[in-house]
């Protein structure tokens, strides 16, 4: 605890005023957040990973009890020529909390735009200044950026606020779409059946994927399905609804749905069919962007067959190591008899081994 020292000793000199921010029991249904417990630890044992693990618990945890981060926020509004330029800075008065979230040697990123206070000071209003120089930038709105794996695990996380619907949007805080241990293979599925591609580190539909989002139900391509369903839930939880009555409804749904696909007559074409044949089956492959390269694979998916696109990645080339680990394990498992160069003695010895047993 010897590092922590420090930070802890401002809190000890007072008592601690605990309230439902810090503590919530109403709130706390699955488990606990994660604490530091009273067991002595030798933070030299520790691997770098596993310190760095411990320190951000350890410092979140104290950070709770701080007080709050103050600062002066100001803003000068320049007009020139009828328009108005905004200049805004901060004055830290209070680290608060990020005393003990942000290390010595890291740049504290709300510090970024912290200002002099002298420089808010010197100006006052209808002060006149002089233009020193000035430029016009021509540019185009840009659209939103493009999911990676992190900001589209964050959306899944808080759906909420795609939901136009404000009850709706409030029966999901705090649940998402899928579980924190599901949300990543959600993605990677979604990967290995080619509905997205990796572009660099952004995530693109491909065309499977865009006519996916053309023939699937309405209702399956939004969060208010899952919003309603959260609903429900949360009112069976509080003895507010029946269970059995929510389980006849999901199975009629999920009917209705299965019933609307099959009598839709519309229909997936694949645009990235290949020359390739593929080596099981006989049908053509299609091409894709796989997560090592260009892949072939079967449009069969009961056959399933994948290769990459150009077969020398077939080719395996075996490390020094690799030999040396292969020749131990077949000295430790192998049959150390000599079994000689002939094969036709080899053929005859066992066909004679085979008769032996007959008679037996």
């Amino acid at each position: 605890m010897a590092p922590y020292t420090e930070l802890v000793k401002p809190l000890l000199q007072k008592p601690l005023a605990l309230t439902k921010r810090f503590v919530d029991n109403s709130k706390v249904s699955d488990h606990h957040a994660i604490i530091p417990t009273e067991q002595m630890l030798r933070l030299a044992s520790l691997t770098a990973e596993e310190r760095n693990l411990y320190d951000l618990i350890i410092r979140r945890f104290i950070a709770v009890l701080y007080p709050p981060y103050r600062y002066d926020q100001t803003t000068l509004v320049t007009v020139i020529n009828g328009e108005n330029f905004h200049s805004r800075g901060k004055v830290v008065k209070d680290k608060g909390w990020r005393a003990v979230t942000s290390k010595p040697s890291e740049k504290d990123e709300l510090n970024e735009d912290a200002l002099p206070e002298q420089t808010f000071t010197l100006h006052q209003k209808g002060d006149h200044k002089q233009v020193k120089s000035c430029k016009v930038n021509s540019s185009k709105t840009k659209p939103p950026a493009r999911y990676n794996e992190a900001t589209l695990l964050t959306a899944m996380e808080s759906p909420g606020k795609f939901i136009a619907d404000e009850e709706l949007r409030e029966s999901m805080k705090g649940s998402g779409l899928g579980t924190p241990a599901t949300r990543a293979d959600i993605i990677e599925k979604l990967l290995y059946n080619n509905y997205i591609e990796r572009q660099g580190k952004e995530l693109v539909p491909t065309s499977k994927g865009l006519q996916l989002i053309k023939l699937v139900a309405p209702a399956l391509k939004t969060p208010e399905l899952t919003a309603q369903w959260e609903q429900r839930l949360s009112n069976i939880a509080k003895g507010k609804g029946s269970k059995t009555e929510f389980m006849v409804d999901i199975r009629q749904n999920a009917t209705e749905l299965v019933k609307s696909v099959i009598a839709d007559t519309a229909v997936y074409k694949a645009d990235n069919i290949s020359r390739t044949k593929c080596p099981l089956c006989g049908k053509f492959m299609l091409l894709v962007n796989g997560k090592r390269g260009r892949m072939l694979i079967c449009q069969d998916r009961a056959c399933g067959h994948r290769q990459p696109e150009k077969q020398d990645d077939f080719v395996f080339k075996s490390s020094k190591n690799a030999s040396r680990v292969n020749q131990k394990l077949i000295a430790q498992y192998s049959d150390q008899t000599s079994i000689g160069n002939n094969l036709g003695d080899l053929l005859k010895t066992a066909l004679a081994k085979e008769k032996a047993a007959e008679k037996d």
